[in-house]
């Protein structure tokens, strides 16, 4: 029964991942590895796929924090360039909601390249501004890439601001959760009237008068 849905989809002639989501809500028996297959024979190329992905991913009848889905979408075959083939894994990527999935499709994606492409091509996805949204540590991220660990965090302190935990951090940050450039205080810090020099203090007649003024405001 399962087979001829699929095979109705495919052949239905409407292209369009969001009656997928439609059937699925309706109670109708479609899996992920179903899903992957019709949006593979509905494409004409990767790019045409990657849009269609993109759908499904929005619609969350994909979901790429599981590592047979990753498996799946890594079995497609097409012809790739380098760009589209990036275009791809930052998609998959950007919706890992966690660092430590991103780092699980990395790794899927780049095990049989050499060194120095998978960490270019990794130092590429992760530069992108989702990363930061991403849940968890850059540890976590790591941990999925023992084989390239030590070279991807030598990348990344040379190319990103990092703190002291190793954590890439947004490029505005001072590292302590502040914006460069600004000043911040404790509660066991100066307080502004300590910061005041003492020559150009206000004396008690004008602080008097002063204090009327924040009345009048209040």
């Amino acid at each position: 029964k399962n087979k001829k849905i699929v095979k109705y989809i495919i052949n239905c002639g409407i292209r369009d991942p969001n009656i997928l989501s439609s059937l699925i809500d309706e109670g109708i028996d479609i899996t992920t590895a179903d899903i992957i297959y019709i949006i593979h024979k509905w494409s004409n190329d990767i790019d045409n796929f990657v849009d269609l992905l993109k759908i499904c991913l929005d619609q969350d009848i994909v979901n790429v924090t599981d590592s047979e889905v990753i498996t799946l979408l890594h079995q497609i075959e097409y012809e790739m360039s380098d760009q589209q083939q990036k275009r791809y894994i930052t998609l998959l990527c950007s919706y890992s909601r966690k660092k430590k999935y991103c780092g699980r499709i990395l790794n899927k994606f780049t095990e049989s390249m050499l060194k120095s492409s998978a960490c270019s091509l990794i130092y590429d996805v992760i530069s992108h501004d989702f990363y930061l949204d991403l849940h968890g540590s850059t540890k976590d991220l790591l941990k999925q890439l023992p084989n390239l660990k030590d070279d991807l965090l030598v990348i990344f302190k040379e190319n990103f601001n990092m703190n002291d935990n190793d954590e890439i951090i947004d490029s505005d940050d001072d590292g302590q959760g502040n914006l460069k450039g600004f000043i911040a205080y404790s509660d066991e810090e100066e307080s502004v009237s300590d910061l005041v020099d003492t020559d150009n203090s206000i004396n008690e007649e004008d602080a008097s008068d002063s204090s009327d003024v924040w009345e009048d405001i209040e």
